[in-house]
Parts: C-alpha cells; structure tokens; sequence
C-alpha cells in the first residue's frame, strides 16, 4: 500500500477528512500545512517534518506507515529509473550532430534570458549539412575551419559569450554518446572523450511552470 492510501484509510476509520489533518498533526498554518501534506501523499517522503508528526499520530503512525513510506519510495525509484530510459531513447531519436559549447560557468547569470529564449540559443552551433558525414580527417579539418571562422567572425548571435560566461570548448557531438573537443584558445581539435547526455541537464530553473535545463 502507497502513503496516499494509506492515509486515505486512516482518515476513512477514524471518521476524519482532509481538513482535519492540520489539527491533528499540530499544525498552526492549515492552508500551507495541507499544501505540504499534498504534496507528501505524493510522494515528496524528503519532508522530514511531515513524517515525525505522523508518526507522533496515534493515527497514522506503526509498523503499516513505516511500510507505506517503503513502497511509496521504492515505487518513485521505480518510476524514475523509468522516466530516465524513456528521456534516453527520445534523446537518442531525435540527436542530430551538432557543436554543444562548454562555457566557463555552469549556471546563468543574468538566468532570465536563458529562462526566456532556451537554453540552445546559447549553447549550441548548428553544423553545416555537407559536414554531417562519417569522421575521416578531412571533414574533422573541415569542421575545425568552420569553428575558427566562427571564432574570428562570430554572428551577431553567438555562443562565444553568453551568461555562461566566457566560452572554454566546443564539443562537436558526432554521435549520442561521443565527441570531439576543440580547446578554443588552443584552436584545434585536441581529443575525443565520452558524451554523457545527461550532463545537459544537472541544474534546472522553473519558471512559468517551465522548467530550464543548464549544463
């Protein structure tokens, strides 16, 4: 049984309902209590202040809510584990080569116009079409050019300098999970290493209930 139906339950047998549960845990501010409690019953089990007061509830607390806390929580581990091979295989369908720009800052600052615009905008440098073609050496001298060419006459919009701050690198991603580094005060490309995917996205921003992904 889930914390939500076991509370639900609790509250059934004892003839109580939603409204009850602030009194009955202690709680001075109801209307922000209940918002915490909500979100507790699904599946927030980091709010350690709600699960002491239900254990202090003769209520709730014994050897089925210790249960209920275990298979919520694995259930959540389950369903995330889940959400990260889906996400890999929509990333993996929809990858295209591209340069991602390693800056000298991991978050934004200002954030807002990242919040704004999106983050690629100021991370990514599309690659010319007749330059998407299996590595040789040719096409790796090729794209070097064309990041110097963009480095000495950048757009008007550009990744060189952003709220990210100074750019360091430009991995050019030839495939999912690999890459090229270019060290851009060196100019060249200097190794290939290992892309992982998930890197893109260690810090996240919401606003609006949009939620912003930074590398």
């Amino acid at each position: 049984m889930y914390i939500h139906s076991y509370i639900s339950l609790c509250l059934k047998q004892h003839n109580l309902r939603r409204g009850d549960i602030p009194s009955l845990l202690g709680s001075k501010n109801p209307n922000k209590f209940l918002r915490r409690f909500d979100a507790f019953l699904s599946g927030n089990l980091s709010d350690k202040d709600i699960i002491a007061r239900c254990r202090s509830c003769s209520i709730f607390a014994g050897r089925e809510f210790e249960q209920a806390l275990v298979h919520t929580k694995q259930e959540h581990i389950s369903l995330y584990k889940k959400s990260l091979i889906a996400a890999e295989l929509k990333a993996k369908a929809e990858f295209t080569p591209h340069i991602w720009t390693v800056h000298k800052n991991s978050i934004p600052s200002p954030i807002f116009p990242v919040a704004l615009f999106g983050i690629n905008i100021f991370k990514v440098i599309d690659v010319p079409k007749d330059l998407i073609r299996p590595l040789h050496p040719e096409i790796i001298n090729n794209i070097s050019i064309y990041l110097n060419e963009y480095i000495e006459h950048p757009p008007e919009r550009n990744v060189l300098h952003t709220p990210f701050g100074e750019a360091i690198q430009f991995l050019y991603r030839y495939s999912f999970d690999s890459c090229l580094v270019f060290d851009i005060h060196k100019r060249t490309f200097t190794h290939s290493q290992y892309f992982n995917w998930k890197s893109i996205s260690q810090a996240y921003l919401t606003l609006k209930n949009k939620s912003i992904a930074f590398s």
